[in-house]
């Protein structure tokens, strides 16, 4: 079904359908799961409603489902570079406040006119008939419920009856949808040389704290430090509590008996009973632990919350240096623990890392000149008539790390996203104004930690004749376009007004850490 989407990427009921599963039916698929999942996390508060975290989780990992589809080799880093966690609960956001304000009209709509809509869908049709199997086959294709469907599409129908009486008529006039029409079918295919500036760093000399005094003496260090602290307060800075904990687990495999759980809980009770009498905690757990930490007396050296499972970060964190735990319930068990110690949080300012940030962002910018005098000497010898894959086989040895030739592979202009290089709006427009007979872009392009020599490898244009056949179809889009931005515009104001709250771990890529903070349970990508 995606393959089908795709090729007729035009058609307006096909762009309006997938409006309709990225922008808004995520934001309430999964909600009927609530009763029998963990509620206590929640991805954000919005006027008293809440968005839960497995609603945050299912819709994620639907649009990283959704960005594999459309682009080869889409992966964690190009998510987290195109902001996809973000846009997502932003849209799951939006789309609540949309339907509050829609209910607060009093606007409806009941089954009658949900049924109407979705058989009057032509993408669910066949021979021009409405065709159920077509129907549950996308259903099936998209690992959706027909009530999680039907729920979500009712809730785009009343967004479409508030953006009716926001709009107040929209018309496309010949020359937008040419325009449209050229931006969607112009299409290249780009080649580049990566070259990392983290690789070159040690090949910038040493540097000392006189380096770093120069560099504090600029006029814009100020700025560069407060972003760099700001960027990496959470990581580098600000230290949480921690905890140095030993445990001993009794394994519970998955899909036990009550009787088998009952034998195992025993076990663990009786090994409580042995190390709360005095037996050394260590030597108990490398005798009867069934944790990989068992030849280390079970130290899981320090840690701190949002790292371990729930039940068992909630009793380590409670227990006092020296003390043992009782018996605590896992996904993985039953779980003896002993804290052996404790180091409380550390708040750094500012002003006592100043220091440290200048010689980082010293290494950085002497790293960063040698890659780019790197990349420019590749770059030059590419205008001189040499191919970039003679180039990479021609220097290979001369570097830090062996460079690579990669290709994003065709691709058309969606904002400012490329394949394999994330998104970005001053690359996009420069891939973009590349033509076949000056193919090199004229200077190494900064992204992402690394210069890139970039290449126009192919590029496909628009004609006059696919434009007639599709001139209709365009035009009906761009209306369902426009009609989107007022509601945008309309849901940008509601946004001002609302109160929202966001759980710290909302928009964190660091799945490790949102998963033990769920209990073990992933449902991100």
């Amino acid at each position: 079904m995606l393959s089908t989407l795709r090729r007729k990427k035009n058609n307006p009921v096909i762009i309006f359908l997938l409006a309709v599963i990225i922008l808004v039916f995520i934001a309430f698929f999964g909600t009927s799961m609530d009763n029998i999942m963990n509620t206590q996390l929640f991805a954000a508060k919005v006027n008293g409603h809440t968005i839960t975290d497995q609603e945050l989780a299912m819709a994620y990992a639907r649009r990283y489902r959704e960005m594999q589809g459309r682009y080869q080799e889409f992966n964690r880093d190009l998510a987290k570079t195109m902001k996809l966690r973000e846009t997502t609960l932003d849209q799951l956001i939006s789309s609540y406040l949309v339907r509050e304000d829609a209910e607060r009209r009093g606007l409806v709509v009941d089954n009658k006119a949900l049924a109407e809509a979705i058989m009057a869908n032509e993408a669910f049709h066949t021979d021009g008939r409405f065709d159920r199997a077509r129907y549950e086959m996308f259903l099936n294709g998209q690992q959706l419920s027909p009530a999680a469907f039907e729920r979500s599409y009712r809730d785009q129908l009343l967004a479409e009856k508030l953006a009716a009486i926001l709009e107040g008529g929209t018309t496309v006039s010949d020359g937008e949808a040419r325009l449209a029409y050229e931006k969607d079918a112009q299409s290249i295919d780009l080649e580049f040389i990566r070259v990392p500036i983290k690789a070159y760093e040690a090949e910038a000399g040493s540097v000392t704290e006189a380096d770093a005094e120069a560099w504090l003496a600029k006029p814009d260090s100020a700025e560069k430090l407060q972003k760099y602290f700001l960027k990496h307060k959470r990581t580098k800075f600000d230290i949480p509590k921690q905890v140095r904990a030993r445990h001993i687990l009794f394994r519970l495999e998955s899909g036990a008996t009550p009787q088998m759980k009952a034998e195992v809980e025993k076990r663990a009770r009786d090994a409580l009973k042995q190390v709360k009498s005095g037996r050394d905690f260590a030597e108990t757990a490398k005798l009867l632990s069934e944790d990989s930490s068992k030849d280390k007396g079970g130290d899981l050296g320090f840690f701190s919350e949002g790292q371990m499972v729930r039940p068992f970060e909630e009793a380590a964190f409670s227990l006092k240096a020296g003390e043992i735990s009782g018996v605590v319930e896992s996904p993985f068990g039953f779980h003896i623990i002993k804290v052996e110690e404790i180091k409380d949080p550390v708040v750094r300012k500012l002003e006592d890392v100043k220091q440290e940030i200048a010689l980082a962002l010293v290494v950085e910018e002497k790293g960063a000149a040698v890659a780019k005098a790197r990349a420019t000497s590749l770059l030059e010898a590419a205008k001189a008539g040499q191919s970039l894959d003679a180039l990479i086989a021609a220097e290979s040895g001369k570097d830090p790390i062996p460079l690579k030739l990669d290709s994003t592979g065709s691709f058309a202009r969606q904002g400012d996203f490329a394949p394999k290089l994330g998104n970005n709006k001053a690359l996009a427009d420069l891939a973009f104004s590349l033509t076949m007979d000056a193919p090199l872009a004229p200077n190494p392009v900064e992204i992402d930690g690394a210069y890139l020599v970039l290449k126009l490898k192919d590029r496909s244009e628009p004609n006059d004749v696919e434009f007639g056949f599709l001139k209709d179809q365009v035009r009906e889009r761009l209306v369902n376009e426009k009609k989107q931005r007022v509601l945008e515009g309309w849901t940008k104001r509601l946004r001002e007004k609302a109160e929202v709250e966001l759980h710290p771990l909302a928009l964190s890529y660091d799945e490790d850490a949102r998963s033990a903070a769920r209990g073990g349970r992933d449902f991100g990508l």
